[in-house]
């Protein structure tokens, strides 16, 4: 079987993340890291250049640094998750475990996002 490189790594990353939910550079470099067995901080160096270009490409879309999220081309033009959507789902999962849940008004109305 042939190996993969970083850059194609780190696309195939990038494509198995939901569209909803954001795109974190360390979570990225982690799983670089420990799938090629590099230090972190290299790891962290070629995905912060690999995010970059596809985020130059438009391929992505950065929402602040270190922080990224899907693009959805539609007849209106390029379509990205609402902020509402990011928050919620970053505040809700981490590292793909839960940390926070819905309560209050939000919970009693029964509206589910994720």
């Amino acid at each position: 079987m042939e190996r993969i490189g970083y850059g194609e790594h780190i696309s195939n990353a990038v494509e198995n993340i939901p569209y909803e939910c954001v795109i974190q550079k360390e979570d990225i470099a982690k799983k670089l890291a420990a799938e090629f067995e590099l230090p972190y901080d290299k790891a962290k160096v070629l995905t912060n250049v690999k995010l970059d270009r596809m985020a130059d490409k438009g391929e992505i879309e950065r929402v602040q640094r270190g922080l990224y999220c899907h693009i959805k081309q539609t007849i209106f033009g390029k379509v990205t998750p609402s902020i509402d959507e990011i928050v919620i789902k970053t505040l809700k999962i981490q590292d793909d475990k839960r940390i926070g849940y819905e309560s209050g008004a939000f919970f009693l109305n029964g509206y589910r996002r994720c």
